[in-house]
């Protein structure tokens, strides 16, 4: 038996690079040898940690020089950094937490490898061929509202609803899952519009970049050389993430969602200023303030026909104190699902959403004869007007915005 071997080759622009070994694992596997190709094709986006690529792979489905099958994936990679860096070493962490997680409504994890020429770790995921909830937003228009109300869309209560259904279930998944320590889950710390993905060919809503997520037994007893710091991003960061980070906890990742659900919902973010902060540090300082000292004004007084049982649950999600908020994930799951979406009818179905979203993207071509045949309009939304809602703000927020001031908090 030798030491099992897999060379990864990457190719851009149908140009290949020198071929790059990876380091062979101690132990022996196999007699065969596995070579995966990437080719590189565009990339999808840049963080704090690496760069996202969408890749062409090659992988091996049978003996033959020809029984290779190509499928679209996603990379993430720290390029030219040091295996023991700091980014290196949160990379490894994020894809040793992302390979444990087996949910439909989290973005599967599909391998790891190290190039060793140019020194960069990177992990290759599921890719979404679909769109972010910034990209369903920018869909509607909501993100020039609520400045600007023309041309603006709601999003229908029954999509939202379904979206924080689907987000909950991922979440109390990684809550609950019990990892090899026997302890109990992970926090995402991150849920906000870019990290909520929408597998628009099947109407999958998936949570994806753990990058910033961590075990709650690391949390609650961090180890002497590390500490729990402020983390996530201004606007989503739960009153306690602030205060005291030590003590998040499940409900701090529902806040999170609840942020998302009320800006799906108005066009707004409850404790963001109207005017761009000096910087990040005041930016959340500002917002620790507003949510801990000002009160909430729920959506559907702030945007005209958002169903007031929806905008509850979305004002329970953010309120202050963890301990006033929904008590886990599966709670949440619970009373949008049977208090919420069975309750009024309305159903979560991946099909709706799926079909929902083509309606938007081809608006423009298709009649009111073929939106009406639509299967998620079965029932009472039977027309284009019932597709495409208008966004109209009351009273109170419409002044609330002529004075400069954010309507969500008063």
């Amino acid at each position: 038996m030798k030491p099992f071997q897999k060379t990864v080759m990457f190719q851009e622009n149908g140009a290949a690079d020198p071929q790059a070994q990876i380091d062979e694992p101690k132990d022996e596997r196999t007699e065969f040898e596995s070579h995966l190709v990437y080719r590189i094709e565009e990339q999808l986006g840049m963080g704090g940690m690496g760069t996202v690529w969408r890749a062409r792979a090659s992988f091996l489905a049978g003996p033959g020089e020809h029984d290779d099958i190509e499928r679209d994936v996603a990379i993430k990679v720290v390029q030219g950094s040091d295996p023991n860096s700091e980014l290196s070493q949160r990379l490894i962490k994020e894809a040793r937490l992302t390979a444990k997680l087996n949910h439909e409504n989290i973005v599967r994890f599909e391998g790891w490898d190290y190039i060793k020429d140019t020194r960069s770790y990177f992990f290759v995921m599921e890719y979404i061929r679909g769109m972010d909830l910034h990209g369903l937003m920018e869909l509607h228009g909501l993100d020039k509202a609520p400045m600007q109300t023309k041309d603006v869309w709601r999003i229908p209560d029954k999509i939202i609803g379904f979206l924080l259904f689907s987000v909950g279930n991922a979440l109390a998944y990684a809550h609950n899952y019990r990892f090899e320590t026997g302890q109990v889950g992970i926090l995402h710390r991150d849920i906000s519009p870019g990290n909520v993905l929408i597998k628009t060919d099947e109407g999958v809503p998936k949570v994806g970049d753990f990058g910033i997520a961590e075990e709650m037994q690391n949390i609650r007893s961090p180890s002497e050389d590390r500490e729990v710091t402020v983390c996530g991003k201004p606007g989503y960061i739960p009153p306690e993430g602030v205060a005291n980070p030590k003590s998040l906890d499940a409900r701090s990742d529902l806040y999170s969602l609840g942020v998302l659900g009320y800006e799906l919902m108005t066009g707004l973010r409850p404790d963001d200023p109207m005017e761009e902060p000096e910087n990040l540090q005041q930016h959340v300082i500002d917002a620790y303030m507003a949510a801990t000292q000002k009160k909430l004004v729920p959506p559907h007084e702030i945007v005209q026909g958002i169903d007031e049982d929806l905008s509850a649950i979305v004002c329970k999600l953010l309120k202050a104190r963890q301990e006033d908020r929904f008590q886990g994930a599966d709670a949440l799951v619970d009373a949008v699902g049977r208090q919420y979406l069975f309750n009024k009818r309305y159903g979560p179905t991946k099909a709706g959403l799926r079909e929902y979203i083509i309606a938007h993207q081809d608006k423009e071509k298709l009649s009111s004869d073929a939106i009406n045949v639509l299967r998620f309009l079965k029932e009472s939304w039977c027309s284009r007007t019932g597709v495409f809602q208008p966004y109209r703000l009351t009273k109170y927020a419409e002044n609330a915005l002529a004075q400069g001031k954010n309507p969500a908090r008063i």
